[in-house]
């Protein structure tokens, strides 16, 4: 019997074109893991994906239009389960890519990319998104 070498790592997903919209999000009031500042709002995504779904995107257009003058903050996660320095590079682009996503979102609403700022943090799920004083 032939030894079959290990599988390749899975490369990291791809920056969205344009949001999608097929797959429902949970959108709530709360922080994702770990936990956020007081008035987050807690996106979550489909499982290993940046795509944008149609209730997080009604909420960007909620927040972009009652944003004023305060910048909006964004926090993509990226869903890491172990820390080997792989899956953690793995999870920390999802969570670039969702915290990408999700300007691109806010910028497409018509808030000034100049008062969007966004990070990636490799632990969590999903995004988080707030309004800053």
């Amino acid at each position: 019997m032939a030894m079959q070498p290990p599988p390749a790592a899975a490369p990291p997903p791809a920056s969205p074109a344009a949001p999608a919209q097929t797959v429902p999000a949970h959108v709530a009031p709360t922080g994702p893991e770990p936990p956020g500042h007081e008035g987050d709002v807690a996106i979550d995504f489909p499982t290993a994906s940046a795509t944008l779904t149609v209730d997080a995107l009604e909420h960007v257009k909620i927040i972009a239009a009652s944003h004023g003058d305060r910048g909006i903050a964004i926090v993509g996660y990226g869903e890491a389960g172990a820390s080997d320095p792989l899956v953690q590079a793995g999870a920390l682009a999802l969570a670039f890519f969702r915290a990408q996503a999700l300007a691109n979102a806010f910028v497409a609403q018509g808030v000034p990319s100049r008062e969007v700022r966004f990070a990636a943090e490799a632990a969590g799920r999903g995004a988080s998104v707030r309004l800053l004083q």
